[in-house]
């Protein structure tokens, strides 16, 4: 914690079986400071934010903060994250002692700027881990499918883990052989919670080596299971709490882009609509979470939240503050993908540049404008 000033200091409420466990509290702020605080309207919101920010220790300050609730409870100003603080994660939370003076209308300079590193202690749940989703979410597949996607409910030991994770013919009941790629640990996110399963893209390709060789990993009109089973373990070492299954049918391939000129937006009616747009086709679902951004006029990113749905057609944002009238910007990166590895600019089987050029195509994004209106 760096500068307290008059007694105020910056905490993270640690203690189990308390109502504020798993929030932030800045203690020792004046009394009659925190009423002023207290009676503004956008507390929970824009003087919230400016006021008590918290981002991943890794992150970058220019990268939107952890989203969440701000409120005068007694004597603190408390902030309750949306989404509880992970162990495993260091978090980085800033106190701006110059923007209190200035809501509040004290002297400049009155309260000092507090800064806390925290990092949640491990705690083992009493729930065990299961599987919640595997992505794609559809019930028929495309043959050159190039992502499975598995979702866990709690962080697991990140390392590949084939003996756990079987791809079933269903048709003849055999195992299928090296379907996927093997990482030494896996393909894993940051918090270990999601493992991507990809197909070996010689095995997808046509005329290539392997699928020359082998096949490929899933052929049109047949159906398959996912087998996942409990042998595989848990951050803590636990086995999974059941098994889980995929089944799936393979449908034709896939060789085609997509295009955002055909998505189509619904604009938000209310300052607290989301915006969503609807595909014609599914998208990657890991891609999703991560490749599409709002920005506004000046091309400042919005913060929000991002849901996925109806088997991927559909992706929704939910900005952190309200909407403001104006223009804005969904901005598309030209490595988003469908499924089967197809991008807006490219398809998955084309070659990513000419013998002749030793140079990689400039890769543009696509920005699709849309207007708020005044409510």
């Amino acid at each position: 914690m760096a500068g307290p000033a008059a007694g105020a200091d910056l905490r993270f409420e640690e203690e189990p079986g308390t109502s504020t466990w798993g929030t932030l509290g800045v203690h020792g702020l004046p009394a009659p400071a925190l009423a002023r605080l207290a009676a503004m309207d956008d507390l929970d919101g824009a003087a919230g934010r400016e006021l008590l920010s918290v981002h991943t220790a890794a992150a970058a300050a220019e990268l939107p903060a952890v989203l969440g609730r701000w409120r005068v409870a007694g004597t603190i100003l408390r902030f309750a994250p949306r989404f509880p603080f992970r162990s495993g994660l260091g978090y980085r939370a800033r106190f701006d002692g110059a923007a209190f003076d200035r809501l509040t209308g004290a002297a400049a300079g009155t309260t000092a700027d507090l800064e806390l590193y925290f990092e949640p202690a491990a705690e083992v749940s009493a729930v065990a881990t299961r599987v919640e989703a595997v992505y794609p979410s559809a019930d028929i597949l495309p043959e050159n499918l190039l992502r499975l996607y598995v979702w866990f409910s709690a962080p697991m030991r990140r390392r590949w883990i084939p003996d756990g994770i079987k791809l079933i013919d269903s048709s003849s009941g055999d195992v299928v052989e090296l379907p996927f790629v093997e990482v030494p640990d896996g393909l894993w996110d940051p918090l270990a919670r999601r493992l991507t399963l990809f197909f070996h893209p010689g095995r997808v390709k046509r005329g290539v080596g392997p699928r020359l060789a082998l096949g490929p990993p899933l052929r049109e009109g047949r159906r398959y299971r996912l087998e996942i089973d409990t042998t595989l373990r848990d951050a803590h070492g636990r086995a999974l709490a059941a098994g889980h299954v995929k089944s799936f049918a393979v449908g034709p391939p896939d060789r085609r882009s997509p295009r955002p000129a055909t998505w189509r937006l619904a604009v938000p009616k209310t300052q607290r609509d989301p915006l969503v747009v609807d595909f014609p086709e599914p998208l990657d679902h890991g891609l999703l979470l991560r490749l599409l951004e709002v920005e506004d006029a000046a091309g400042g990113r919005l913060a929000g939240e991002v849901v996925i749905s109806l088997g991927e057609t559909r992706w929704s944002f939910h900005p952190a503050a309200p909407w403001q009238p104006g223009s804005y910007r969904l901005r598309v990166a030209p490595t988003l993908e469908d499924p089967a590895g197809n991008t807006p600019e490219r398809l998955f089987e084309e070659a990513t540049r000419s013998d002749s050029d030793p140079r990689p195509p400039e890769r543009a994004r696509v920005d699709l404008p849309f207007e708020v209106v005044d409510q």
